[in-house]
């Protein structure tokens, strides 16, 4: 393989530069989500949503544009090719470019898991509203204790006995 084009290095590393700092932004947004979720501050979810919505189009409009520079030379897409590419360029700019792309690869793993809390906090939220809404409509027996009439429920109404003694 030929050493790479000086103008296609600069593309390439101006994009994944831009990349990390889409990532770095996207991961303050779902540290900022996880924040207004725990709090239930329904606006503020509202705004942010909007927010990683444009971080998200952005990541994948920068993602597109790596993988056009590739393309348009004729070269596969995937991270091996990259990598390799890296491994091309003289050993300063080498080790700045696979710091780089390091970076965004941990930034991104951080995304996803940022992600996953996020998910697991809106899922137990879900499932206390959804609990207190069946208390709300009277099915709440997941307690047992009183029917939606407030009084005491059936299997709660047999007479107690004393334990037999020996």
């Amino acid at each position: 393989m030929n050493a790479p084009d000086p103008d296609f290095i600069k593309q390439l590393m101006n994009g994944i530069h831009q990349e990390l700092q889409l990532f770095q932004q996207l991961e303050q947004l779902l540290s900022a989500e996880r924040s207004a979720l725990e709090q239930r501050d329904v606006q503020t979810l509202t705004d942010l949503v909007k927010l990683k919505e444009s971080a998200l189009s952005q990541v994948e409009a920068q993602v597109r544009f790596r993988l056009q520079l590739f393309t348009e030379r004729g070269m596969p897409t995937d991270e091996a090719t990259l990598l390799d590419t890296m491994q091309q360029l003289p050993t300063k700019q080498k080790k700045l470019a696979l710091k780089l792309w390091d970076n965004v690869s941990k930034s991104l793993e951080a995304c996803h898991k940022s992600n996953e809390i996020n998910a697991r906090v809106t899922h137990r939220s879900q499932q206390k509203n959804q609990d207190m809404m069946a208390i709300l409509r009277g099915g709440g027996e997941k307690t047992g204790l009183y029917s939606p009439t407030g009084k005491r429920s059936q299997q709660h109404n047999e007479p107690t006995r004393p334990a037999a003694t020996a």
